[in-house]
């Protein structure tokens, strides 16, 4: 359903949003958003294409408040941003519901009395790692997005430990910042199972 909009910049269209979907969005384009302002702040002179980062911010800005208006005039950038944004969820791998998953199975043992299994967060660890690299070989999200052909939203997401690097992502990343995998890998090990599963663990330094 679209209303005309005051402003004459085109449609305002009302959105239907289940509840449940609304914490998600939100806590992801404030992500987002928080990202490219921390870009935009510690890279101001070495970024490429600022104005088109800017704009970014804006269509997040947008979609935020249309979450508390429940209406939008979805312009080209704001369509864009969700775009970019879907393409990566869709090559998400299901990281969030095991660790959804484990915290639910110990948080239950925890209540019967047993101890919690270990667990190391392996996405935030590479997190670490890819941060540290990309900046030891000065280079702003936005190049290392360039050079690696990933989004730049992805890269933010990847350094923030909300998401797992898939095999072909990591060939990029190590290429582009001219480094091994062990280096992106580092502090990450892998306990083998015998009689019980197998799980990550902290590697030895």
């Amino acid at each position: 359903m679209a209303d005309q909009n005051p402003t004459g910049d085109g449609d305002a269209v009302t959105l239907a949003i289940p509840a449940e979907h609304r914490k998600f969005l939100r806590d992801l384009f404030e992500i987002a958003r928080n990202g490219i302002r921390e870009e935009l702040a510690q890279y101001p002179k070495q970024l490429k294409e600022p104005r088109r980062l800017h704009r970014e911010e804006v269509a997040y800005e947008k979609l935020l408040a249309a979450l508390d208006s429940g209406s939008i005039v979805p312009g080209r950038d704001v369509r864009d941003v969700l775009r970019d944004l879907a393409g990566i969820y869709d090559r998400e791998n299901e990281y969030e519901r095991v660790v959804t998953e484990h915290e639910a199975l110990n948080g239950l043992l925890g209540q019967l009395g047993g101890a919690r299994a270990m667990f190391v967060d392996i996405a935030a660890r590479f997190g670490d790692n890819l941060a540290r690299h990309r900046k030891r070989a000065d280079l702003s999200q936005e190049d290392l997005s360039r050079l690696a052909s990933l989004n730049r939203t992805e890269i933010s997401q990847l350094e923030r430990g909300l998401r797992l690097c898939r095999v072909d992502t990591l060939i990029k990343l190590t290429c582009s910042l001219e480094i091994s995998a062990d280096e992106l890998l580092a502090g990450i090990s892998w306990s083998p199972g015998d009689y019980r599963p197998g799980g990550f663990k902290e590697a030895e330094k």
